[in-house]
């Protein structure tokens, strides 16, 4: 038997073989791992460099372009992100340098540069208001309807093309995925050849209905929309956008204040309820919410709303906000709710300007999230349920992304509300 000898580490007790002390310079195996790795890590502290991939480039397009070029990890290099935020860039794009760029996505959709060409694309739908007709075409004759935002402000002919193509994907009973792409891209073509179908299939549901999760009517929602009792759209946004800007918490908040304490307790958890936001409507800023009231709060339970689809606030038009009555404790609520520490107060402020409706509507775009009407940027399936008085669709008012207001933080807090009950409601999704 061969004896063990111990470890030369100070702080290892291990006892290892004189063959493997040998080896390593008389430690254990666990001990040479973690020095290599500090070694390494020194190693590369020591030689990693800076690149500027832009160094030299001023024309936006050629700026845009190499954002979206695939770049192989390299411990040693850091590579500097453009100055300017992409927003800002494409917002200062001439007309003759939108359509490069719309030219660039449509050469390259089917290449060997497909992901940047579908990066730039979502880009251009939610960050310019460009005319989209040549790169929808693209989409249509490779045969792809994701994401839909795509379709925005589809023409009627190209809303009867994505029609035609519907057939086509009815037909692939094995493919829900493309059935699913399709309908959400004729949503936001949203043309009154759709609005029609869509109201056709609410009343009279065809067979292939059955290989989907959700009504086909209800990927209206995915556009902002839903169609009334009367057939006729009805939207679930506001009009306006201002996106939340994150403050020191030295200048003045304006008139949306955010994660203030309300005073009362979650009826379920017994948790502290949270005014995930207060909007002050006498602001001319803030005149499209539409509210009956000087004053609107939306209230909840920041630990129950991540569990609960169903947690109503009554609001008045002063500000005050109660527990609705038909609020449903979920089954699956964690015995610690309520012991959660609640979000910073005040940690985002309004915006002077408004942005655009569509803005912030992929999650996953480079820019904020947080922000006051537009579209939401729903990271899961869109979230506008009924209303528990009146059935219809709740209207999208709000939305606070958590690593806005906390370090390391994640996922959306949705804000939404009937206008016609004074209810709202708070839905929470996260990766």
């Amino acid at each position: 038997m061969v004896d063990k000898i111990k470890c030369k580490s100070a702080d290892c007790t291990a006892m290892i073989l004189p063959s493997t002390a040998e080896s390593t310079g008389g430690v254990c195996m666990r001990c040479k791992r973690k020095a290599d790795e500090a070694d390494y890590e020194a190693y590369v502290r020591k030689n990693r460099r800076t690149v500027d991939p832009f160094e030299g480039i001023t024309d936006p397009v050629e700026i845009t372009k190499v954002r979206h070029e695939p770049r192989t990890y390299d411990p040693l290099i850091t590579y500097l992100p453009h100055a300017t935020p992409p927003a800002d860039l494409y917002g200062a794009l001439t007309e003759p340098q939108l359509s490069q760029l719309i030219k660039y996505v449509r050469d390259h959709l089917a290449s060997s540069k497909r992901q940047a060409a579908l990066g730039i694309a979502k880009e251009l739908a939610a960050f310019t208001t460009a005319d989209l007709a040549p790169m929808q075409h693209a989409f249509l004759a490779n045969d792809e309807y994701h994401p839909g935002f795509l379709f925005r402000d589809a023409s009627p002919d190209m809303a009867r093309r994505l029609i035609d193509r519907l057939t086509s994907a009815i037909g692939d009973e094995h493919d829900k995925v493309k059935l699913g792409h399709t309908l959400e891209a004729l949503a936001w073509a949203s043309t009154d050849d759709v609005v029609s179908l869509f109201a056709q299939w609410r009343k009279d549901p065809p067979d292939w209905c059955s290989r989907l999760y959700i009504p086909p009517e209800r990927y209206a929602h995915c556009a902002g929309w839903e169609l009334d009792q009367s057939a006729k759209v009805r939207k679930l946004i506001l009009g306006t956008c201002y996106p939340l800007l994150k403050t020191d918490g030295s200048a003045d908040i304006g008139p949306a204040a955010t994660c203030l304490e309300l005073g009362a307790s979650c009826q379920w958890c017994n948790g502290p309820l949270t005014r995930l936001f207060v909007f002050d409507l006498t602001n001319e800023r803030l005149d499209f919410i539409a509210f009956r009231g000087r004053k609107l709060t939306i209230a909840t339970c920041q630990d129950c709303s991540t569990f609960s689809d169903h947690l109503y606030m009554n609001v008045g038009p002063d500000g005050e906000a109660s527990w609705h009555a038909g609020n449903q404790r979920p089954r699956d609520l964690p015995k610690d709710s309520g012991t959660g520490k609640g979000l910073p107060a005040n940690q985002v402020r309004l915006s002077a300007k408004p942005r655009l409706l569509h803005h912030a509507v992929d999650w996953s775009l480079p820019t904020t999230c947080s922000q006051v009407g537009g579209m939401p940027s729903w990271i899961d399936d869109p979230m506008h349920d009924q209303c528990p008085e009146c059935s219809k669709g709740f209207v999208f008012v709000a939305q606070l992304a958590v690593e806005d207001v906390e370090a390391w933080g994640e996922g959306i807090y949705y804000a939404l509300m009937c206008p016609d009950c004074s209810i709202t409601v708070v839905r929470y999704q996260q990766t």
